[in-house]
């Protein structure tokens, strides 16, 4: 939900030092740095939660089957 909120209401910004990043606020102002290591986290996370949710769909066909 951190990231989810951080994109739909936070800024993207780009500095020279930082590179880019979300500036957003959650109970004070944050930053979400944009790395390639972060979209990699990002990226896994959606896919371990597509596993999961096709593994449930799948058990929940198999039981009505």
């Amino acid at each position: 939900m951190v990231w989810r909120n951080a994109f739909a209401h936070g800024n993207v910004r780009n500095d020279t030092k930082k590179g880019c990043f979300i500036k957003y606020y959650s109970g004070g102002e944050k930053e979400l740095i944009l790395t390639d290591s972060f979209w990699l986290k990002l990226e896994n996370c959606f896919n371990d939660c597509s596993t999961l949710l096709k593994d449930v769909a799948d058990n929940i066909k198999n039981k009505n089957a």
